[in-house]
């Protein structure tokens, strides 16, 4: 097998594993399903293109040539078809995608009668025995897939100047990854033309796969985070780049194969090895130069940054929740501080009287433990700590946190609806718990239009204690509900992200877990769940 078959081989497995994936993939879109039928189409023709670069005899290579070009016709209006779902476009651009899919179903019939290429002038460019040459119909049709991929890449450059500054990132790293992978497949034209230029471009039709994917199924994530955006590229280039490094190895070990004569093992293997220390340096090089391309600086640093960056937004979004714990205790503070000062305001006059001075010694002493106590719980959850297990009941607490946000729930007009079981007990850190309740009640105070409901739900389920919050807001997309406990991910205008990564993670160290269920509209209900000990 020629190292290009190989490519191609390899092209074959990378299609296959990512159609296995978007198949499986549980939140499909029309994009999904248009780039499952392109990776099909992709699929005949690199399957076809190996079983026809193994072939000897001259009658089993016309005849997997011929299979070949069934796809080969499809392949280009496909994948058109893809792009405009990607972006959008379809019913705009539906004319093109008629006459693209026309033009095909020509091309293919051409192909069932012997027309679509020469199959009289037989040419050998090694390591290929035989190649047909093109004929008038040849040309049309490497004339519309041409056509059909500028066309392709025209849409892809006229959305970039649409969108935001984050998704324009993302769509030049697309437009980037389609040149790359349609320039390298275009490269198996040139010796229909007899032009001699190998098909060495089909390494690149591999890294392009592997970036539509991730886009395809991960674009949310790509939009909300620059930093998982440039990792994921940077790996893609870098796999790239090994690709062709591997290319290179084999291809100079062939070369002085046939140049020296040798045939053992042993010395083969010498000489591959000699060769990759002697391309070593060229990949050191292009991986520098990538750090430099990408990040300007080398990758190691960046790692250090993004976890400082993690470490200084996480702490954005505590102070956040801190701020909003502040307003709600001000209402709080304020009670006590209204009794002291009636009682000081009366103490002139009542100084006599033993009764006043034993309830003012009792009240003023209960309402400056109670401000206390108020401020104690503020720098305690300002204050990043381990978990402190102690055993605490559910339905008090999450009263108190429902008395911190009372403020927001009179200006919003929000009715919070509370069906408490009787067992409410568990083992948890108070000051983290609170952390979660206030991040989940205040998502769904801002999902929800003014006049709202909040249902919180308390009961034991089986070997759990369930705590539901159930809001009557906006809800959650299909597409965005897989992602929202991912670090970073926010539709929130200023929003860090982090919020719902951080209530998972406190779920995960209590032992519990977290599930969400939302209908788009109508509504979301958040499920926590703690082991029951009690």
């Amino acid at each position: 097998m020629n190292i290009y078959v190989a490519v191609q081989l390899l092209n074959a497995i990378v299609a296959l594993v990512i159609f296995c994936f978007v198949a499986f993939y549980k939140q499909k879109k029309t994009s999904h399903y248009i780039f499952m039928v392109w990776l099909l189409v992709f699929l005949g023709w690199t399957v076809n293109y190996v079983l026809w670069g193994i072939q000897t005899g001259l009658h089993n290579t016309m005849f997997f040539m011929k299979a070949l070009m069934f796809p080969t016709c499809f392949i280009h209006i496909t994948h058109f078809h893809f792009v405009l779902e990607f972006t959008q476009q379809t019913k705009k651009s539906r004319k093109s995608l008629f006459t693209g899919y026309i033009l095909a179903i020509i091309f293919f019939f051409q192909n069932i009668n012997g027309t679509l290429y020469n199959t009289i002038d037989i040419v050998s460019y090694k390591p290929f025995d035989y190649w047909p040459t093109a004929n008038l119909n040849t040309f049309f049709l490497t004339a519309s897939q041409v056509y059909f991929v500028s066309l392709a890449i025209k849409i892809l450059l006229d959305n970039i100047k649409l969108a935001s500054p984050e998704k324009k990132v993302a769509l030049r790293i697309f437009v980037l990854s389609v040149a790359i992978g349609w320039i390298g497949g275009l490269f198996n034209w040139f010796y229909w033309y007899r032009i001699p230029i190998p098909p060495v471009g089909n390494l690149g039709v591999t890294f392009y796969m592997v970036i539509c994917a991730y886009l395809l199924l991960r674009t949310d994530i790509l939009l909300s985070s620059l930093v998982i955006k440039k990792t994921f590229v940077y790996t893609g280039l870098t796999v790239f780049i090994t690709l062709i490094y591997i290319a290179l190895i084999i291809l100079s070990e062939r070369f002085f194969q046939s140049l020296l004569g040798y045939t053992s093992v042993i010395a083969v293997l010498t000489a591959a090895i000699i060769i990759s220390l002697a391309f070593n340096p060229l990949r050191h090089f292009l991986n520098k130069f990538l750090d430099k391309c990408f990040f300007g600086k080398a990758i190691t640093e960046l790692s250090d940054e993004n976890l400082r960056m993690r470490g200084e937004l996480q702490k954005s979004d505590r102070l956040k929740a801190v701020a909003t714990l502040a307003a709600g205790m001000a209402h709080e503070i304020k009670n006590p501080l209204t009794s002291i000062r009636t009682f000081a305001e009366y103490l002139p006059d009542k100084y006599m009287d033993p009764e006043f001075r034993e309830k003012f010694k009792r009240i003023v002493v209960d309402e400056v433990d109670r401000v206390n106590n108020i401020v104690m719980q503020l720098l305690e959850f300002s204050k990043p700590t381990p978990p402190d297990l102690k055993r605490i009941d559910l339905g008090q607490l999450i009263d108190e946190t429902l008395s911190l946000l009372e403020n927001n729930f009179v200006k919003t007009r929000t009715t919070v609806v509370k069906n408490y079981a009787s067992q409410t007990t568990i083992h948890a850190d108070r000051t983290q718990l609170k952390q979660v309740f206030i991040n989940l009640l205040l998502n769904s105070l801002q999902a929800m239009k003014p006049e709202g409901s909040i249902t919180i739900s308390v009961g034991a389920d089986g070997p759990w204690v369930l705590v539901s919050i159930e809001d009557t807001g906006c809800g959650i997309s299909k597409n965005e509900i897989d992602h929202i406990f991912d670090p970073f991910y926010t539709t929130k205008d200023g929003g860090t992200g982090l919020g719902l990564s951080i209530v998972r993670g406190i779920m995960e160290e209590h032992g519990g877990k977290i599930e969400v269920s939302s209908v788009l509209g109508t509504g979301t209900q958040m499920k926590l769940y703690f082991p029951n000990k009690f």
